[in-house]
């Protein structure tokens, strides 16, 4: 047999982290496709992060669908082509709302990654 004197073991030395509550929405995702032709050597990441920062509670992720260099494009640019997806914990999103976003979203790429909206 033995004997253990639990006063002389040490307390661990890290906090054990606490889980996050994991939380679905029950209000409807709304999806917006982007195209952007921005300069060959703009990284995606720069354009998630500046988009990202928008409005990090409605935006739920970005995704890139196609990059796209050749034909109809500069021979310095590529297209990047986005999925955004956006969702309320609070509520439906409207219209006016979805616009605003989609409107900030164009006018951030423009004005601070230098792309401009593909158009068809």
């Amino acid at each position: 047999g033995f004997e253990i004197y639990l006063d002389n073991i040490q307390e661990p030395k890290k906090k054990q982290r606490e889980k996050k509550v994991f939380e679905v929405s029950k209000f409807q995702v709304v999806e917006r496709d982007f195209a952007f032709i921005v300069s060959k050597d703009i990284k995606a990441n720069q354009i998630i992060s500046t988009i990202k920062n928008i409005n990090p509670t409605l935006i739920k992720s970005i995704n890139i669908f196609d990059v796209y260099e050749g034909e109809n494009i500069d021979n310095n640019s590529k297209s990047i082509a986005l999925n955004i997806k956006l969702q309320s914990m609070k509520k439906t999103l409207d219209e006016k709302t979805i616009e605003d976003i989609s409107r900030e979203i164009i006018l951030s790429i423009t004005s601070k990654i230098g792309g401009t909206l593909r158009s068809s």
